[in-house]
Formats: structure tokens, C-alpha cells, sequence
């Protein structure tokens, strides 16, 4: 996976005001936990009180009277977050009551699967409805009557990835010769078009060299289901939801061979982590884009990418798979391709040989031909129940930095204060598992907490030396961007190796920032200033740029790599919180 940061020279120079301390986290005391875990229950806060009484490890206090009200309490919370459709919340607490034996009472995850999937499916939410249903028959097929009713109902929404993934499950399950036929068609770029629409943003006028021009942002969106539900990219339709913006905004969208006809669209919902925002129109299509394909995708892979350049509608151009797994996105990885993309394509579906859904185009390099990237498809589906639900997607934060060592992932920074300090997670540990799942890189992080609510109970387990443990972190939602508020209350010392990718000890008087370097992170900010061990450097400015979302530093150095002469240098980091989970 790519390291996204860059490292460039700043002319200026300066001083600015560096925390000396880092805040300290004081843990209650056994009783004081026991006593936050009872009001906390006492206020309905379940999954809170399991938090505080997760972190009692005394003799002091008996928490086994609270362990049973929790479990008496528990199924009743669990069909009340049903019953309201707080669908993560109710997962989050089906997946805390089996890690505590808590599970009694709870009715039968495949059968609450099939219930969502009913209600989202009475509610017109098809992309939902079908991501429930096939869920639920991975885990264990439906019977006769309610397979052939599924069936049915992927025909007339027209999902040819959900029929075909529902035929795979239930391979008794025979199709009527009109469904064969219509399954077994192989679509064109014609079709998928049809599927297409341009998405136009009216601002109003703005003033260019004193003279009012008309304001306006064009993309591309593509329906997901047949009741006139699109996506697009949240920074396409940011003026219609964003509450700093404070002018005119219209949204629109031009159907595919309209000639121009426009039509009323509104926001449902977005997730501005993921570049990702559903609308809603009053025009149904008779070609939808199935999100249920997940196909494989490799590097050389043929791609299509359809959309609206410059306005241009019905535009399809063509390219490669140039490389997997950028980190471009706080949540998230995205696909380079190499195709043809312009302003107008944001939003637009980025499509295989075989129509199949890839992924979503967001950004384009400006200057450099042929690199452009999509959002990967499999990021779409724990957040599209969220997305038709409506309104912004919040996500959760644990409070912690990693860096990708080539064989494992390593906690490299505890945020202070943070949910991850507040359950005890070791700062340089490995982390091992999320939620009992195996994770590898920071993606992996990302793709399990999307179905994780803020406020909800997270299992870590890492390894520090030889020492294996467990934390259970009660999340937070997470902050635009996390670094910028740990930056303003956090130590060099702290951050240095998440941001820097480099270990230091303080040496001399505090107040100058004098370091001495421990270790290097390989493939970081630290190896290409070739720094190494034992080396001084003295933090001379270390000042957030909030605008631009960078960190700007300023270090005089004696390093052994060049001969321990003085040297002073300045530069920029972007402070990309993909790193930041």
C-alpha cells in the first residue's frame, strides 16, 4: 500500500508554540468505574456501562449484581434499537453480548437479517434490502417460498448481480425463462448508460474580474435502484448539506438522452470520509448498477469509466487498473486507473469488461495525465443502509495512530485523552484483531469500523513484546481530521512517530525541544531526512497550517549520515488521517 504523505521545502521560517506536555489520563479507581457503569445503565447507556465495567480489575468491588441487570436489560435495548431501525447499534450489541455470553433472549441473527431486509425492502431501500437479504443466506439459505420471493423481486428491481449471487446461495432454485433470458443477456455501454445521469449544482452567480458569472458544479451520478436513488460524491453536492455554506445552491440531475431536461434531485444522505452522497429523484430507470458483484480487481484489469466531462454527457472512455490501494481517502483506499477523467466525471461508475461495478470516480491529478482515482466499491456497502436512512454517515474513532510495517501493523500513537488511552491501549503495540478479525493494514480498520457505531464497543487485541491483550474501546465519533486537534495539545516526543515516522527522547533543557533519535520507521518522513540513531535534532517550528490540513516543521539537525555537520530544514506534511483510525 502506498504511504500517502510528500515532502516539500518551505521558505519561511519562524517559531510557534509547542506543547511541553501531554495531558495525562487518570484511570477511576475500581469503585468510582462501578459507580459510572451504574448511572450509565440507570440513563440507558447499556453499552457504556459494559465499557466501565470491562476496565474494573480489583478485588475491591463485585460487579456480578450489575453483570445481571446488564444481562436482564440487554435483549430489550436489542429490539428496541431494531424497532427504531438503529441497525448498527443493534449489531454492534449482538456482537458485545456474544464476546460476554449476554446472548439470551436475543432472537436469531439470521432471522433479524431477514426482518431488516423486509422493512428496508417495505421502505423502497432495494440496495439496502438486497445487502441484507444476501447476508442473511450466507449464513444459512432461505427456505423455498421466501428464496422464489427474493428471486422475484431482484427480477423486477432489475439486479442482475443480486439474482446471480441468490442463484449461487440456493442452487435448487430454479429462474422462469423470461429471467434466464434477461439474466444471461450481456449488457453495452449503451445500457449502462441509460443508468447515468449528469449531476448539476446551480450556486448562483460569482463575481470573477468584477463580473458575475454564472456559479456552477457538474458531475456525474448513477442510480442503484429503480426508485430513482443515485450515487454521486459528497464534494459535488458539498453546498446543498455543508452548514458553512451559506449561499444559493439548487441540485439537479440531466437523464441520459434528456436533451437537457432538468430534474429536481435532493441529498439523502453522505459520508464525506468516503467522498459519498445518495440522492433521490422522481424518475425511475430501467438500468440500475448492482453493488452485490464485488468482482476481483487487479492491476492491468480493463476498466470503463461513464459520466458528464465538462458537462459532456454520456461520455464513456476507457483505461487500466494502474495500481490498487491508495490511501487517498480518511477512511478508506481507492483504485488508480489510468482512464480519460475531467471535472464533470466526479461521481460517475467505473465498470470492468463485464458492466460490473468497481468503483466510484472522485478525484483527478490536476497536471498529470492519466492519474485518477476511484473509490472501491466494497466501501459502499456497510454505509448504504446508513446512507438511505438519510442524513450525514457519522463514524466511530478509536483514538489511535498506526504505521504499516511490512509485517505488521503497528499502534504508534494513543491519542490523549482518546477512547484507545481511556481502555488502555499500549502505545507501540501490534495490532492483531478487530472485533476477532484478523487485520493486516489500515484498510482492513476502516472496512470493520463502518459497521461500528460512535459509541459503540470496539475488541482490540494486540501484542507488545511478549505480552498478548485485550482492550474493549468504547468509540467516539471521529473528528474531521484527528491530527489537528492532537496537535494542539499533544508532545513532540508523542507524535513524532506517527507523524514524523521517528522515535526521540528529550535531552537537555525542555523548553528548547532538544531530541535525540531512538529509531526510524522505514519509508518515512525520518528515512528520507536519513536520520538515524542517536542523531540530534532540535525542534525549531512546529506550526498547523489548518486551511491546508498540513503540519509545517522546521529542524535543525546533527546527523551521522552527514558527517554530524549542522544543518537546518524546513517542510510541509499533509496531515492525512488515514493512518489516524
Amino acid at each position: 500500500m502506498t504511504k500517502n504523505w510528500v515532502l516539500f521545502l518551505i521558505l519561511t521560517a519562524g517559531c510557534s508554540s509547542i506543547p511541553t506536555e501531554r495531558p495525562v489520563y487518570q484511570p477511576p479507581k475500581a469503585t468510582d468505574a462501578l459507580t459510572f457503569a451504574t448511572r450509565a445503565l440507570e440513563e440507558g447507556r447499556l453499552i457504556e456501562a459494559i465499557a466501565w465495567l470491562v476496565r474494573i480489575n480489583s478485588s475491591e468491588t463485585d460487579p456480578t449484581e450489575i453483570w445481571a441487570r446488564i444481562r436482564r436489560q440487554a435483549p430489550e435495548v436489542y429490539k428496541g434499537y431494531l424497532n427504531s431501525s438503529e441497525y448498527q447499534k443493534a449489531l454492534n450489541l449482538a456482537n458485545i453480548a456474544r464476546n460476554f455470553s449476554l446472548e439470551e433472549g436475543f432472537e436469531d441473527p439470521h432471522l433479524v437479517q431477514i426482518r431488516v431486509a423486509g422493512e428496508l425492502r417495505e421502505k423502497g431501500f432495494s440496495a439496502a434490502a438486497i445487502e441484507w437479504i444476501l447476508r442473511a443466506a450466507e449464513g444459512r439459505p432461505l427456505d423455498a417460498a421466501w428464496a422464489q420471493d427474493w428471486r422475484d423481486y431482484f427480477f423486477a428491481e432489475r439486479n442482475r448481480g443480486a439474482l446471480r449471487r441468490w442463484l449461487v446461495l440456493h442452487p435448487n432454485l430454479a429462474v422462469d425463462a423470461e429471467q434466464k433470458e434477461w439474466l444471461e443477456r450481456t449488457t453495452t455501454a449503451s445500457d449502462w448508460l441509460q443508468g447515468t445521469v449528469t449531476v448539476l449544482v446551480n450556486r448562483g452567480i460569482k463575481i470573477e474580474r468584477g463580473v458575475g458569472v454564472p456559479d456552477m458544479m457538474i458531475g456525474s451520478a448513477f442510480y442503484i435502484d429503480r426508485r430513482g436513488y443515485l450515487l454521486t460524491n459528497y464534494h459535488v453536492i458539498q453546498s446543498e448539506v455543508d452548514p458553512e455554506y451559506k449561499g444559493f445552491s439548487r441540485l439537479f440531475v440531466i437523464p441520459a438522452g434528456s436533451r437537457g431536461e432538468r430534474i429536481p434531485a435532493r441529498v439523502v444522505g453522505w459520508d464525506r470520509n468516503l467522498d459519498i452522497a445518495l440522492l433521490k429523484v422522481e424518475r425511475s430507470s430501467d438500468f440500475v448498477f448492482s453493488l452485490t458483484d464485488l468482482p476481483r480487481v487487479s492491476q492491468g484489469d480493463r476498466v470503463y469509466v461513464l459520466g458528464s466531462p465538462a458537462g459532456l454527457e454520456s461520455t464513456v472512455t476507457s483505461g487500466i487498473v494502474s495500481a490498487l490501494e491508495r490511501s487517498f481517502l480518511p477512511a478508506g483506499t481507492a483504485i488508480q486507473i489510468d482512464a480519460p477523467v475531467n471535472p464533470g466525471n466526479s461521481g460517475g461508475p467505473v465498470l470492468n469488461s463485464n458492466g460490473q461495478l468497481v468503483g466510484i470516480i472522485f478525484a483527478g491529478a490536476p497536471n498529470f495525465e492519466g492519474l485518477n482515482f476511484a473509490i472501491n466499491t466494497r466501501y459502499l456497502l456497510p454505509i448504504l443502509t446508513g446512507l438511505y436512512l438519510g442524513n450525514e454517515v457519522k463514524r466511530p474513532w478509536l483514538g489511535l495512530g498506526v504505521h504499516e510495517a511490512p509485517d505488521r501493523l503497528e499502534i504508534n500513537h494513543v491519542f490523549p485523552l482518546g477512547p484507545a488511552e481511556e481502555a488502555g491501549v499500549p502505545v507501540f503495540s501490534t495490532l492483531l484483531r478487530v472485533n476477532g478479525v484478523d487485520v493486516r493494514d489500515p484498510a482492513d480498520v476502516h472496512l470493520l469500523l463502518s459497521s461500528v457505531p460512535p459509541g459503540g464497543l470496539v475488541k482490540l487485541d494486540w501484542k507488545l513484546g511478549d505480552r498478548m491483550g485485550s482492550s474493549f474501546i468504547l468509540t467516539r465519533e471521529r473528528p474531521k481530521n484527528p491530527l489537528i486537534s492532537a496537535l494542539q495539545r499533544d508532545t513532540v516526543e508523542s507524535l513524532a512517530p506517527h507523524l514524523l515516522g521517528v522515535r526521540v527522547f528529550p535531552v537537555g533543557e525542555r523548553i528548547w525541544q532538544n531530541y535525540r533519535v531512538s529509531s526510524i520507521y522505514p519509508n518515512t518522513v525520518a528515512d528520507q531526512l536519513n536520520l538515524s540513531e542517536n542523531d540530534l535534532i532540535i525542534v525549531q517550528r512546529w506550526q498547523v497550517e489548518t486551511r491546508e490540513e498540513a503540519l509545517i516543521v522546521q529542524l535543525f539537525m546533527k546527523r551521522r549520515q552527514g558527517g554530524y555537520l549542522e544543518s537546518v530544514v524546513t517542510f510541509g506534511i499533509p496531515l492525512n488521517p488515514f493512518l489516524s483510525l
